[in-house]
């Protein structure tokens, strides 16, 4: 799997597997991460990061999948579409955050942002609960 992602035959199916093989390739998630740091995002520990990978990467994958991203090339070109937008995006999502929810740089929350915000269209209709994501998340994800 992980020759096949760095090869960049992308129209592989989306799963955990996959998902993790091209974050392992690309790295993406940790450059965004980064830029959420530069943005205002709260550093997070490298434990309390580690911690909640597993968590972040299932959650992600249940995203994709509830807004109809079904392949691995589908998530690429919308991560590299988001280079010419996403440091904006990221901004605005810390400014307009409600008071009570503090954006913090976990491994993959920039990713979360950048893939609802391409999707906006989809965002009414994700099941957060199921995927147990913070109600500020959610109230700042709506106002972008």
């Amino acid at each position: 799997m992980t020759r096949e992602v760095e090869g960049e035959e992308l129209d592989i199916e989306l799963n955990l597997s996959s998902l993790e093989a091209y974050f392992h390739s690309t790295e993406l998630h940790i450059k965004w991460m980064k830029i959420a740091e530069e943005v205002g995002f709260e550093s997070v520990s490298s434990e309390k990061r580690t911690d909640s990978e597993e968590w972040e990467k299932r959650a992600l994958l249940g995203i994709l999948h509830q807004i109809g991203i079904t392949t691995i090339g589908e998530l690429d070109k919308m991560l590299r579409d988001a280079s010419q937008w996403g440091k904006d995006v990221l901004a605005q999502f810390r400014k307009i955050s409600p008071e009570d929810f503090t954006p913090e740089a976990y491994t993959y929350i920039a990713v979360f942002i950048l893939v609802l915000y391409s999707r906006k269209d989809f965002v009414n209709q994700i099941d957060y609960k199921k995927l147990n994501i913070a109600p500020g998340f959610i109230v700042a994800i709506k106002r972008l």
